[in-house]
């Protein structure tokens, strides 16, 4: 069942090993340098140490519920298990990055959350009107 979400908008996951997917199209001949990454937050809302920031350079988490799963053309993806989260773990944060430019350059921008074991987009939050950020909680 997939759930459009609104900018700002909160839903339930109905999975607990999912697949965070940032995908853009390219147009105008522009190739864009856009990252996904994944902050692990305590219950203060702060990521512990070093090791809770999960992107392409850094793609495990040392509890393995965080995954970089790296790039497919103009689709970025992470996986998270929740089960795996310690237990001092609040939540993952999703980050989308851009290198060269802003997310106003990028057509097509959007993130969904599917169920890792094969189910449909659970949530997708598509940005039509970004400028230089993008934000998805």
């Amino acid at each position: 069942m997939l759930t459009a979400l609104a900018k700002g908008a909160n839903a339930p996951l109905n999975g607990t090993n999912v697949d965070a997917v940032l995908e853009w199209t390219e147009s105008g001949g522009v190739t864009h340098d856009v990252d996904l990454c994944g902050l692990v937050l305590g219950s203060d809302g702060k990521v512990r140490d070093d090791t809770d920031f999960v992107f392409y350079n850094q793609p495990n988490h040392p509890s393995g519920a965080v995954t970089h799963k790296g790039r497919t053309g103009t689709t970025e993806r992470l996986n998270v298990d929740v089960n795996q989260l310690p237990d001092d773990v609040e939540k993952v944060v999703l980050v989308g990055s851009i290198t060269g430019g802003n997310f106003g350059a990028v057509s097509g921008l959007a993130i969904a959350v599917i169920d890792a074991a094969g189910g449909g987009d659970e949530l997708r939050f598509r940005s039509e009107e970004h400028t230089s950020e993008l934000q998805s909680h």
